[in-house]
């Protein structure tokens, strides 16, 4: 398995995308934006977080406009390989059109009707109809997952319930759209969301950064020990570019 990092003008996750992948033995690539290559060779592809090209216009709307992103629409279509879009990467991934039949928007962190700015602070996710996307089948609905929110304009607005994904959770797995447990307006508290084939993932919190529980906020672990919950972590996510081997 080898897995093409795109990095656009303005990344700035890349290397713990990158180290992510390492720590779970899959091999990777570092490819520029604007190659030439063929991306034949590659098994699938992370678009990392950051602000391609400054969020000019709004985010993620430029990146989405270049070539390269016609040919991993046709990668992700036609051979159906596995396309993780995080952050900056996952607003791209909906800029481009790649869940075009799903209507997907990403605005302004909005809460109350006031937009709040930039959020940086831990959160919590949960899978729902993990079967139906390759990088959540490994977990299941009722996981409650720890992870950084680093961003000011992620907020998912949809017209529809999507096929797969994640929501936004207390730790202790209670899904609700207010705040602060949805920390930034998004409709039916959704983090992440499938395509329609399953086979791609646009998440806007930070999974690569929440792989390892040692980093976990002191007050996280305390609470899940005296409480006895079973936090689960990221690895599996980016595991699910081995599966497809």
């Amino acid at each position: 398995m080898s897995v093409a990092v795109i990095q656009f003008p303005g990344s700035n996750c890349e290397n713990e995308t990158c180290d992510a992948l390492e720590s779970n033995q899959i091999q990777y690539t570092l490819v520029p934006w604007n190659t030439d290559e063929s991306l034949d060779r590659f098994d699938g592809f992370i678009l990392p977080g950051g602000f391609s090209f400054q969020d000019r216009i709004r985010a993620g709307v430029i990146a989405a406009k270049l070539p390269i992103l016609d040919k991993i629409k046709q990668q992700s279509e036609v051979y159906q390989k596995p396309i993780l879009g995080i952050c900056n990467g996952a607003q791209i991934l909906v800029e481009s059109g790649l869940f075009s039949d799903q209507n997907d928007i990403i605005d302004f962190n909005y809460i109350d009707h006031q937009m709040v700015g930039f959020i940086c602070d831990w959160g919590f996710l949960t899978p729902f109809n993990s079967k139906d996307n390759l990088f959540l089948k490994s977990l299941s609905d009722n996981d409650v997952l720890p992870i950084q929110i680093c961003h000011g304009e992620g907020r998912f607005i949809l017209n529809y319930s999507p096929k797969s994904g994640m929501k936004y959770t207390s730790i202790d797995g209670k899904s609700t759209s207010d705040f602060p447990i949805t920390p930034n307006g998004a409709e039916q508290g959704i983090a992440a969301i499938s395509n329609t084939n399953g086979n791609a993932l646009a998440i806007m919190p930070h999974p690569e950064r929440s792989l390892d529980s040692k980093c976990y906020p002191l007050s996280i672990r305390a609470y899940a020990k005296k409480h006895n919950l079973n936090l689960i972590d990221f690895k599996s996510l980016f595991r699910a570019f081995e599966v497809q081997k």
